[in-house]
């Protein structure tokens, strides 16, 4: 998202003198059978010619930088950097495993940094916007879903009965060891300020999910829609992840994309189409079942109320 934007000349190469491992040598050890200390010899390593490839730096940022031109200007300019700084050419390759990866991540995050700011400029500017504003309809509606339908997979309430908002009828649990998911499905369910709301099976990613800045997709398990009140509705959309998955690199950036697509959304709900509803949004992702109390106040807050 944002590629063709990226101001490439503006990426710098990571500091040089960040923290560092010193380059790793071969030690073996002779253990006695009696009490007394191992004894460790240096290893010989054999001899390699231990000349700097820039190519072989320059091809690990082929999937970050599509311009190999500017691949090269970094990795020229790290290396550069590096025998400044007073390493030498066998460093430099004794290193090299550990310095790779650095530039990998540094170079991601100055690219993952930019298409953020350049995602945000267009919310801003409304050049990325929620709007559907068309005349006649340019869109064909879809007639039919095909769904995998599996033995005794109806998915019921903890009392038993089929689940009643979905909004696809009957609703058909698709295999899965998720019990957060089924959980929040039930919770959805019993939500009486819901119309509706829709678990997202996998061959339906394709038509629900939400885009940030960076390439790939944000695929939600849930969307739903809350109940109209006083000419007012809300779009929910809901991922549920793991509690061990909480903190993560992926997590981090998913729940940074749904906060600003919420407050962009939000922002201009004022401006939806005519002739419906004005919505406002609720994005988060769910890490466990004690958020459900916290997500159902939100739900209902101000003039949003439980009663049917």
């Amino acid at each position: 998202m944002g590629l063709p934007h990226i101001d490439w000349s503006a990426i710098e190469p990571p500091d040089p003198n960040a923290s560092a491992p010193d380059s790793a040598k071969l030690r073996t050890a002779t253990v006695g059978v009696d009490d007394a200390l191992p004894v460790f010899h240096e290893d010989q390593e054999p001899h390699v010619e231990k000349n700097i490839s820039v190519s072989e730096f320059a091809l690990s940022l082929s999937d970050i930088v599509p311009n190999p031109w500017q691949t090269a200007r970094i990795t020229e300019e790290l290396i550069e950097s590096l025998k400044t700084s007073g390493e030498n050419d066998e460093k430099i390759y004794d290193r090299r495993s550990y310095l790779i990866p650095m530039l990998q991540e540094h170079v991601a995050n100055e690219v993952e940094d930019q298409a953020e700011q350049i995602f945000r400029k267009k919310l801003d500017s409304g050049e990325i916007q929620f709007d559907l504003d068309v005349g006649e309809p340019n869109y064909k509606l879809r007639q039919s879903y095909k769904i995998e339908v599996h033995a005794n997979q109806n998915l019921f309430t903890k009392y038993g009965k089929p689940v009643q908002l979905s909004l696809f009828e009957p609703m058909y649990e698709y295999p899965s060891d998720n019990e957060l998911e089924k959980n929040f499905a039930h919770f959805l369910d019993g939500e009486k300020a819901l119309q509706w709301w829709h678990r997202v099976v996998a061959s339906q990613q394709d038509e629900y999910y939400v885009q940030g800045w960076n390439k790939q997709r944000i695929y939600p398990d849930f969307v739903a829609m809350a109940k109209e009140v006083e000419g007012m509705t809300r779009v929910l959309i809901f991922e549920t992840k793991g509690q061990h998955l909480e903190g993560n690199r992926d997590t981090k950036y998913k729940q940074k994309v749904l906060k600003t697509l919420e407050k962009a959304f939000n922002a201009t709900s004022d401006t939806k189409m005519r002739e419906v509803p004005t919505q406002t949004g609720i994005f988060r992702l769910v890490f466990n079942e004690q958020e459900f109390s916290e997500i159902s106040a939100q739900l209902n807050e101000g003039r949003y109320s439980t009663e049917s």
